[in-house]
């Protein structure tokens, strides 16, 4: 009566036990002294009965149990779901998808710490779309934002695996370049450039726009604050030279 099998599925035990009981009624009819055979039966049967009813509510009982059991862990499930969207969500860059300022903090701590204990470089691209405030003075900040995440895509597509792109506020977005030297992160920064350059944004309407570069490495020893001072020095840079350019 206890074992999994009947209490999860009672139809399965009351089958068996019917087919039991009905052998064993035949038997008694058969073999047992006539003076004894019905009192048997009946009390044979009076005993299946009642075995029935109390397992029927155990089964009940249990069932009742694994259902709940059931709806725990699927409840379960959707909380771990729902706590990975909130730690993906406040990550995140609502309007472009791509991480934010918190991802980007703990992004460039992790690569810091393992240059320093690796000896590896890493670089960083910091990027500007030029004139961006006349898209939202002629087009109105609703044409900006999709600017803005067409340009996102359109980085995301040039980047190689590894690479991470966030935006770093407003119009400027930070590339993080794992492993990567001055020189080879220049070339992204060069190929990305030209990408941009190549043909419109696809917004209602389209938008030619470009994008100044600054590039910068880690070196041994340096913060990340003054890490970011030397992209963004590059940036100005870029920008003071006429725009739509690289500067290291």
């Amino acid at each position: 009566v206890n074992a999994q099998v009947y209490v999860s599925y009672i139809r399965g035990y009351y089958l068996q036990s019917g087919l039991m009981c009905s052998i064993s009624v035949l038997g008694l009819a058969r073999y047992a002294n006539q003076q004894y055979t019905v009192d048997l039966i009946v009390a044979f049967s009076v005993f299946q009965v009642l075995m029935f009813y109390h397992s029927s509510r155990i089964s009940n009982r249990v069932r009742e149990g694994i259902a709940l059991q059931l709806s725990n862990a699927a409840l379960a499930q959707q909380l771990r779901g729902l706590r990975t969207k909130v730690r993906i969500d406040a990550a995140t860059d609502a309007l472009t998808g791509q991480g934010n300022r918190r991802a980007l903090d703990a992004l460039l701590k992790q690569q810091l710490e393992f240059s320093v204990s690796t000896g590896q470089p890493f670089s960083i691209l910091m990027l500007d779309i030029d004139f961006f405030k006349k898209i939202n003075d002629v087009h109105g900040h609703l044409v900006g934002d999709e600017a803005l995440r067409s340009f996102a895509q359109r980085v995301r597509e040039g980047l190689r695996q590894g690479d991470v792109c966030t935006r770093y506020g407003g119009e400027e977005f930070l590339i993080v370049l794992p492993l990567t030297p001055l020189q080879t992160a220049l070339e992204v920064a060069e190929r990305l450039r030209l990408a941009v350059e190549a043909e419109p944004l696809p917004t209602t309407p389209p938008l030619a726009i470009t994008v100044s570069i600054g590039a910068a490495t880690y070196k041994a020893e340096q913060t990340v604050d003054a890490l970011m001072a030397a992209a963004d020095a590059a940036l100005y840079m870029a920008k003071r030279s006429g725009r739509n350019q690289v500067q290291s």
